[in-house]
């Protein structure tokens, strides 16, 4: 199978938060661990992900079982960010429902393992949406004077909204995109690839813009 060249793009994009984290791994704790993780995570699953899709092997289970994870990292970084009680215990309750929702999913087969993750990407897609734009409004409205290029909570929360908001209707329509013709599926993937390349840019600045104290 052969790839536009955005999709080589995205794929060396993908290292550039792994590699920004290494950098400053000194300055990894808590939250700012978590998000290691996730970007780290990301890279592997990226990689793994294409190796089985280049031989042919089935590759969404692993997708499905990475999107349960990427939620749950996320929500940890962002209740670590989140300084109202309830709004931080809503997230945790958000991510508990969704986790039953997307098992439910599974045993019911309304969702399986060998499709597209249609309904449950989608819900996760639009739990971060909500989070992260409601941590750039605790950005925006904050008391405290804040050099905003200098938080890491303003690259990270970008990051995630540009990805999940510009990908949600992919997501949506995975499964009449996989349906299509290569040549279709690669133009509709390739504003998949964009995004994602410009968000794996955010969260490395994440790492390289924050300072030694998250206000």
């Amino acid at each position: 199978m052969k790839f536009p060249p955005i999709a080589y793009v995205d794929i060396a994009s993908s290292f550039l938060p792994t590699a920004a984290g290494v950098y400053w791994w000194r300055r990894l704790v808590a939250e700012r661990l978590v998000f290691f993780s996730f970007v780290t995570i990301a890279l592997i699953t990226e990689l793994v992900t294409l190796w089985m899709a280049l031989r042919g092997i089935q590759n969404l289970w692993l997708l499905q079982l990475y999107n349960l994870l990427e939620l749950g990292l996320m929500l940890g970084v962002f209740a670590a960010w989140q300084k109202r009680k309830a709004v931080r215990s809503a997230y945790w309750i958000g991510g508990s429902l969704f986790a039953f929702f997307w098992v439910a999913a599974k045993w019911t087969g309304v969702e399986t393992f060998g499709q597209p993750a249609l309904y449950t990407h989608t819900v996760s897609s639009t739990i971060l949406v909500v989070v992260a734009t409601l941590t750039l409004l605790d950005l925006i409205r904050s008391e405290k004077e804040i050099e905003i290029f200098r938080d890491m909570r303003f690259w990270v929360a970008s990051g995630v909204l540009l990805y999940f908001a510009g990908n949600i209707m992919l997501f949506l329509l995975s499964g009449r995109i996989a349906i299509l013709g290569i040549g279709d599926a690669m133009t509709v993937y390739s504003i998949h690839w964009i995004i994602d390349s410009v968000a794996n840019v955010l969260y490395a600045g994440a790492f390289l813009c924050m300072d030694r104290q998250v206000a």
